[in-house]
């Protein structure tokens, strides 16, 4: 029942999505739930100032808004021939299943910018310039960067994107450069005329003790989210061995935003000790796992899969 629900482009859908997102946080927000230490190493300061149901409130309108965004990626592009939601319901999924994270958190902000930046390089063609859409890109990275600086590692982006689908073109390649000088000097600007807008203080000390130890259940369930993301990167292989051209370029791309975040989740885990990579996960996951659902050949093992990982994450929220 779910994975047919969300496999169509039907805009009741979107109402579904949004009662979705509410469903997930509900016990969070009663329960006034949320780990607040995700925001020390924010860049600013006025998120500590956000009331935490207020902030939940708004957390879920953003990671609706991406949610929608990613679907909307995916339904313009050339890697599926039907428009569904499916991206949008796992986006949800992802970033909700562990309340230790139901806070309004600058990875959540970023991963809005991420999403917007993901959608702008979808629209690179060969054949057509495409200056604005890599220097709006680039400047959406670099505004996920400030809310969340490990996001700096799609900064490159950009370039891999022109590397996969365009002849080199030295003016479109020194766009990420222009955004970059952009953003700075904006930033230069924001801190003169408001010092105190910004908090640039990142220590190390503070994330030490910040890790929350995930249940069983959620073990479980990221378990077969992995094995799902596995099994769409085999069939993302296969169907490329008689696709179009543009299908093949385009999955290139998904496999730098994989391979990207295998970087960020290693510099994330590691190198800061933080366990904010469900977070992290989300944008990858959600346009990786629909190949995986949309082309197997008994569809009742996508329904099963989905109706698993759903029903998990609910019991998760709600019981344990």
């Amino acid at each position: 029942m779910i994975y047919r629900l969300f496999n169509n482009n039907k805009p009741i859908v979107q109402i579904i999505l949004s009662l979705l997102g509410v469903l997930l946080w509900m016990p969070s927000i009663y329960n006034n739930k949320g780990v607040q230490f995700i925001q020390t190493y924010g860049l600013f300061e006025f998120l500590d100032k956000v009331p935490i149901m207020t902030g939940q409130f708004i957390s879920i309108v953003i990671i609706i808004s991406t949610a929608i965004i990613l679907s909307y990626t995916i339904n313009k592009s050339e890697l599926f021939s039907k428009n569904q939601y499916l991206p949008a319901l796992l986006y949800i999924m992802i970033v909700s299943s562990d309340n230790n994270f139901h806070v309004l958190n600058p990875i959540i902000v970023g991963n809005l910018m991420l999403s917007l930046a993901v959608l702008a390089l979808f629209n690179v063609y060969r054949q057509v310039p495409c200056k604005n859409l890599i220097f709006k890109s680039s400047c959406l990275v670099l505004l996920a960067t400030i809310f969340y600086f490990p996001f700096i590692v799609f900064f490159l982006l950009p370039w891999l994107v022109l590397s996969i689908i365009r002849p080199f073109e030295p003016k479109e390649w020194l766009m990420p450069i222009v955004g970059l000088a952009v953003i700075v000097f904006y930033l230069i600007l924001i801190h003169t005329i408001s010092p105190s807008f910004f908090d640039f203080k990142f220590s190390f000390k503070e994330m030490e003790g910040n890790r929350v130890e995930l249940s069983l259940m959620l073990k479980l369930i990221y378990g077969l989210l992995i094995i799902g993301c596995f099994s769409s990167l085999l069939i993302l292989l296969k169907l490329n061995a008689k696709s179009t051209n543009r299908f093949r370029k385009l999955s290139l791309i998904l496999l730098a935003v994989f391979l990207l975040f295998i970087a960020l989740a290693i510099y994330s885990n590691y190198y800061l000790n933080l366990t904010s990579l469900v977070l992290l996960a989300g944008i990858p996951i959600s346009l990786l796992l629909p190949l995986t659902l949309v082309h197997s050949k008994k569809k009742w093992l996508s329904e099963l899969f989905l109706s698993a990982v759903f029903i998990l994450i609910l019991f998760d929220l709600y019981f344990i």
